[in-house]
């Protein structure tokens, strides 16, 4: 698509609160009931990898941490809801002898975790990560507290540390383990999910109306919930 607004600021183009803009930018969307759209162009906020919206489920088959969208059985959707990934950092790929953070395969998969239901296996509300909390509705995801994570790598010689060091926290309970999981950040082999979070996403193929894959629901389980209020949106980085 021939853009002339480039770079673009990925949170305008996401959050639909120009209603004209979000109108014209969901006419670009293939039918999301039927595909996954993903756009890929420059960001303005150079330091975002990429952003997804999070589904949204019906209320008679509500997931903690998702909004209820039954709005979106008897109506199209208004807003560009979508996976967008920062052009920039497309050629970015780790290989078996080195590693970036910014790889584009991780940031993909970690983007679409979002979109499928996923939140992050660290510790977050909000904006606040310097907290020791499980947020992510999955307990068998290892929380930590971010931020402390952040500050030691940022405070030491990165070729001092082998990989798997690196990839070490230390969980709430004071314990270590390595990252393995697609949710986290930073430094991490992103190679894995967990049984709970796959159950999570089974649930989103399932009962979320904006979502490719066959439904669970049938039109005895909606027939009395249609909305005429669009839910809150929401996306993560």
């Amino acid at each position: 698509i021939e853009w002339d607004e480039i770079p673009m600021s990925c949170e305008q183009f996401m959050d639909g609160k120009d209603k004209n803009q979000a109108k014209k930018y969901a006419e670009m969307l293939w039918n999301p009931k039927v595909y996954i759209n993903i756009f890929v162009y420059p960001f303005h906020e150079n330091n975002i990898l990429g952003i997804a919206h999070l589904p949204y489920c019906l209320s008679s088959y509500p997931l903690d941490g998702l909004n209820n969208g039954n709005y979106f059985l008897s109506h199209e959707v208004e807003y560009p809801h979508c996976v967008s990934i920062n052009s920039d950092y497309i050629y970015i790929n780790g290989d078996n002898s080195s590693y970036h953070p910014a790889d584009v395969y991780n940031t993909l998969a970690h983007e679409l975790g979002h979109y499928l239901g996923l939140h992050h296996a660290f510790s977050e509300d909000g904006d606040n990560t310097d907290l020791c909390e499980d947020t992510d509705y999955c307990t068998d995801t290892p929380t930590y507290n971010i931020t402390e994570y952040t500050e030691w790598v940022n405070g030491i010689d990165l070729s001092k540390y082998s990989f798997d060091e690196l990839c070490t926290r230390t969980n709430c309970e004071g314990g270590t383990f390595i990252s393995h999981n697609i949710m986290d950040y930073a430094f991490c082999y992103s190679d894995q999910f967990t049984f709970q979070q796959r159950k999570r996403i089974r649930h989103v193929l399932s009962y979320s109306p904006l979502i490719p894959g066959v439904k669970e629901y049938t039109s005895a389980d909606t027939r009395s919930l249609n909305c005429d209020e669009q839910p809150p949106i929401q996306f993560r980085y």
